[in-house]
């Protein structure tokens, strides 16, 4: 089997290489660039500035009995 890699500039150009894939003469391959891309792409940014306060995380730490070396502990578990 042979591969190329081919940068497509139109829209159009996809819809001809998809049917060949149809017909199982060519396989899609992304590369890992593009696959990154398309994962931030998906990913939603998170709007804080209507609906969220600073001051609804008040107290989150309440009645939790924990001190920032435990905290460093259970990040880096293999740091000494």
């Amino acid at each position: 089997m042979n591969s190329i890699v081919i940068q497509i500039k139109d829209n159009k150009a996809i819809k001809i290489l998809q049917s060949l894939r149809d017909i199982n003469l060519i396989d899609f391959f992304e590369d890992k660039e593009n696959q990154i891309k398309n994962e931030l792409l998906k990913l939603k940014v998170k709007n804080n500035s209507e609906n969220e306060s600073i001051f609804d995380l008040a107290g989150i730490w309440k009645d939790r009995d924990t001190n920032i070396d435990e905290l460093r502990k259970k990040a880096w578990p293999k740091r000494k």
